[in-house]
């Protein structure tokens, strides 16, 4: 089995305008097109990943061309946007919702987030847009592959102060595919600033070293103990000794 691997959308783009992309130009290597090699192929089977997105009907031409045994498509929008709407996918074979891969823990549970008391009112949309940005964090798919229980990793904050109770309205609707979290930001809490705590052992002060990455909010406890050695080459000496 030979796999290929290659931008189909990228190719279907100019096959759709009329324009001769590179996969269909004269390859010195293989002796004809890449793409009159692939169409050449007994049992080509094409799996394609964001499929709606040559779902159109000169995308659709371009991949017949190829003649290929079997397609089998990958999409989380399965459906073209038409003038009458949204036209859903025939020969589904799988039907793996967002609703289920949450319930089932593969993707971040989502939560949509305000400012406590928001009110949008005599605020420009790029101020509201500005401050989504300040509040707003990370994507949908999990950084290890599976939830930790800590929720800074495992929670998704939609950012949505101007269309909150909108958004919290349609997910509590029993017929939800996905139903969301709220969370409120309180501007006092946002405002308190955090310290950090270094601890270190009496000797390893008396040896004047001093913690690693340490910044301008970083307290070093038990740094009251005076060094034991003041000149710096004896100082420099005694921590090559430690190591």
């Amino acid at each position: 089995m030979r796999i290929n691997i290659f931008c189909l959308s990228r190719s279907l783009r100019k096959c759709a305008a009329g324009q001769s992309p590179r996969i269909k130009r004269l390859s010195e290597y293989i002796g004809e097109s890449y793409f009159d090699y692939l169409a050449g192929l007994p049992d080509l089977v094409m799996l394609m990943d964001e499929s709606h997105r040559y779902r159109a009907s000169a995308g659709i031409r371009a991949i017949n061309e190829l003649k290929p045994i079997l397609g089998l498509e990958l999409t989380a929008t399965p459906f073209v946007e038409t003038a009458k709407g949204a036209l859903a996918f025939k020969n589904v074979i799988v039907d793996y919702p967002l609703g289920r891969a949450m319930a089932d823990g593969f993707v971040k549970e989502p939560a949509v987030v305000t400012r406590k008391n928001f009110n949008p009112a005599g605020m420009s949309a790029d101020e509201i847009e500005r401050l989504k940005l300040e509040d707003g964090v990370r994507g949908l798919r999990l950084p290890y592959g599976r939830r930790t229980g800590v929720t800074a990793v495992d929670r998704l904050n939609i950012v949505a102060h101007d269309r909150f109770q909108e958004i919290i309205s349609e997910a509590n609707k029993p017929d939800s595919a996905i139903h969301l979290q709220a969370v409120v930001l309180d501007a006092d809490q946002l405002g308190q600033k955090t310290v950090t705590v270094v601890s270190q052992s009496g000797l390893a002060t008396r040896l004047g070293l001093t913690p690693a990455q340490v910044s301008g909010s970083t307290t070093v406890a038990g740094h009251e103990v005076a060094p034991t050695f003041a000149r710096p080459e004896e100082q420099k000496v005694a921590q090559i000794a430690w190591r």
